[in-house]
């Protein structure tokens, strides 16, 4: 009994759930990322492998056989589906298709898998006609109880593509599940809503759409309704990079409370694969879902191939005998005209209307291609009389070969017979003969490619409001006219970016430089600009000079003063460090014009810097090529001041050979005994390790010598002798140069080498 009241349960669970869509259609519930992402407006579109499920009849228009994996995410994962499908496009107008999807539920023993077997075909040799039929078959189950179902139902739907429109726009009509019941193994009954859906479709061009669907469905009286998806997508092509597309959707159906939804879409692809993500937030108060869908691509376009076979053209001396029979009604029903192109450029291109498919005729059958201008005018006339021409060619000239005006035309092919018109059809054309005009921007003017340059590569800016381009190439020359580097791609591009490296990824040599672009549209005009630029890499000469390169914390400020040609600098940058790397002051891309900063002798805490310890300044230039050099130089803290100081006695005074900063073996002996002194009988003291230098006739090297004695005194001293550092302080005199005037007048007596004063509180 228990069992038996469970199964009763779950049965009446199901059925709540199948009339809120377990079995019908749904855009939450559906395979084809894409078609999520545009919120469900897909029912005209239907031109990928998701096409079985949203329109059946969509399937004739893929034209490459694929394999195709999915994956969903629903309801913040209370839902996931997985599915898989195989596609093969048949052939001429048949598309074939196998699915299955497997749903499980994470709060919930049932779980359901639906197999799709699908197939559709052109009807009209138009090829504006397409319809489709799939049989799904939904077998759902729950664990560990005898209870399941499985519903077999039949779903159709039909495409029209409207030639007269230039195959933009489509229209569609779908029919899911009608008259479809559901039992179940205990023996209750249901019936399967059903759906219909009518869509319709813009193709702006291979790159972007919008969409539009409508959709009915059924349900138990009083839960009928209906629903509104909109959407659309864009797509970004590039044969290196990959195609990228983004698209999104808005839906509302009435039979929740919260009706209105939105949805997000995107997608990677190459010829050979696509991968799609779709999400879409919180709707319908059950939290966010997430799709994800790939696709791998097989063999060639076996459709494409067969659509663009080439028309038979008999000349004249080939031409059969003459017929004079009627011709039936529907003979010419199976003809199409194909373009060459869109886009024609008087004097420069053609377009070519090839005629298809055209039967037999009798001798007395005349074809005719008219143009027409905006105001319905007849410009020009092309005639032939006898066998339909396998095709007509039109340069963009009237009738007294004149040049058209820019604008849209439409051209007419028109085939008679004994004044009855067998076929006729029309074709929107441009005449364009204005050049993609632009302007072309480069950023640097003076480049140095390589490694000592900030500026990795120049950057290429096309302004143009001229975006209907059909290829560019970008060409650089030398001073010597020779192409050194070419690039080239399909549409517009507003930035490019170049090295600096040639054909054979080197370098290229300093030297004067042509950078050429061409842009060319469809109607085959083209334009070209160019702009001179400088490849250098000389690295310029400047000069630093500090004033109060010895400096008393609180009471001095330091001046950092610099010299360079201001034509070829951009900025430049000054760093002051300790000992150990850290940051005391930093003065960040100075312009050109300025050419001094001053530091206060305060760190990054705005607190004074300690005296008696060495500083680092870094100067780096940065050049209007990109080029960079630095030069670095030293600043002293000089010795703090105590008050109330004791004793005061130098200690040691240590000399070094000239040019030399290693402490000399027999100096050894009196370090050791002053250090001794100091760690036995002082307290609360300080040491002051002076150094000096007339070893150079250059001050700077004198002051970088006596610095470096110095250190080595006072690291022996609390490396070797176990002095504390923090009771240390060093200082470099040099040779005075750089120092007050009583220590000036010092220095040179003091010679090469380093006192070491104790100093106690």
């Amino acid at each position: 009994m228990k069992k038996l009241f469970l199964i009763s349960v779950f049965t009446l669970l199901m059925a709540c759930s199948a009339k809120a869509g377990d079995f019908s259609e749904d855009m939450l519930k559906s395979p084809g990322v894409r078609a999520s992402g545009m919120a469900g407006a897909f029912s005209a579109v239907a031109d990928d492998y998701s096409a079985f499920y949203w329109n059946p009849a969509g399937l004739s228009l893929i034209e490459k056989a694929s394999v195709n994996l999915f994956y969903h995410s629903v309801f913040k994962g209370t839902q996931s589906d997985f599915g898989f499908c195989a596609f093969y496009p048949g052939f001429e107008d048949i598309g074939l298709s196998a699915a299955y999807i497997n749903t499980s539920y994470a709060s919930s023993i049932f779980s359901k898998g639906v197999m799709y077997l699908s197939a559709s075909a052109f009807v009209d040799k138009a090829r504006e006609f397409s319809i489709g039929v799939n049989f799904k078959g939904v077998m759902i189950s729950a664990k560990d109880y005898d209870l399941s179902v499985f519903v077999p139902s039949i779903n159709a739907g039909v495409i029209y593509v409207p030639s007269y429109l230039d195959n933009k726009m489509r229209f569609a009509f779908v029919v899911n599940d009608l008259d479809t019941k559901a039992e179940w193994s205990n023996g209750a009954g249901e019936a399967v809503p059903y759906s219909a859906r009518f869509g319709a479709a813009w193709i702006f061009d291979k790159t972007a759409l919008a969409a539009m669907d409508m959709k009915y469905f059924s349900g138990s009286p009083g839960s009928d309704g209906f629903g509104v998806y909109l959407g659309g997508e864009k797509t970004f092509e590039n044969e290196i990079a990959g195609n990228f597309g983004f698209r999104a959707g808005f839906a509302w159906e009435s039979i929740y409370e919260s009706g209105a939804a939105l949805a997000f879409g995107f997608s990677y692809s190459r010829k050979e694969f696509k991968v799609d993500y779709a999400f879409l937030p919180d709707m319908r108060g059950f939290g966010e879902s997430h799709k994800i869908d790939a696709s791998w691509y097989f063999g060639e376009l076996i459709k494409k191939e067969i659509k663009e076979e080439k028309p038979a053209i008999i000349t004249a001396e080939k031409q059969p005998e003459e017929k004079t029979a009627s011709v039936a009604e529907d003979a010419y029903a199976g003809v199409s005209v194909e373009l060459s192109d869109k886009y024609v450029s008087p004097g420069v291109g053609i377009i070519r209307f090839t005629i298809k498919d055209a039967p037999y005729d009798p001798a007395n059958t005349v074809t005719v291609l008219e143009i027409f201008d905006g105001k319905n005018i007849l410009v020009r006339s092309l005639k032939s009389t006898g066998r339909v021409p396998g095709y007509f060619e039109w340069n963009g000239l009237d009738e007294q070969a004149a040049e058209l005006k820019d604008g849209d035309y439409t051209a007419r092919v028109t085939i008679s017979a004994d004044g009855n018109v067998l076929w006729q059809k029309t074709r929107v054309v441009s005449v364009d003969k204005t050049p993609p005009v632009f302007d072309l921007y480069l950023e640097p003017k003076i480049f140095a490619p390589g490694p000592l340059t900030v500026i990795k590569e120049m950057a290429i800016s096309i302004d143009s409001p001229h975006k209907d381009i059909k290829s560019w190439q970008f060409v650089i020359k030398d001073d010597a006219g020779h192409t050194i580097k070419r690039l080239s791609g399909e549409g517009f591009t507003s930035k490019l970016a170049w090295n600096g490296k040639d054909a054979l990824s080197e370098y290229a040599k300093d030297g004067g430089y042509r950078a050429q672009l061409i842009l060319e549209d469809f109607a085959g005009n083209k334009y070209d600009a160019s702009e001179k630029f400088l490849i250098n890499t000389d690295r310029i000469k400047f000069s630093v000079g500090t004033e109060n390169v010895i400096f008393t914390p609180g009471k001095d400020k330091v001046t950092v003063n610099v010299r360079f040609p201001e034509a070829q600098v951009q900025y430049w940058s000054a760093e002051i460090t300790d000992g150990a790397g850290n940051v005391m002051a930093e003065f960040n891309n100075k312009p050109a014009g300025i050419r001094s900063v001053i530091w206060d002798g305060t760190n990054s805490r705005n607190e004074f810097v300690s005296g008696g310890r060495g500083y680092r300044l870094t100067v780096r230039v940065t050049q209007k090529s990109g080029v960079q050099t630095e030069q670095k130089s030293l600043i002293q803290a000089d010795l703090p001041e105590f008050k109330a100081t004791g004793i005061k006695l130098i200690l040691a005074a240590v000399k070094f050979p000239a040019g030399d900063v290693s402490i000399p073996i027999e100096e050894y002996a009196f370090l050791n005994q002053a250090a001794d002194a100091v760690k036995q009988y002082a307290k609360g003291y300080y040491v002051f390790v002076r150094g000096f230098s007339t070893d150079s006739s250059d001050p700077e090297k004198n002051l970088k010598l006596s610095i470096d004695r110095a250190r080595q005194v006072a690291d022996y001293l609390s490396d070797g002798q176990g002095i504390p550092s923090e009771n240390i302080y060093i200082v470099g005199y040099g040779d005075g140069e750089f120092a007050d005037v009583s220590v000036k007048e010092a220095a040179p007596a003091k010679g090469n080498r380093v006192e070491v004063e104790l100093l106690t509180e």
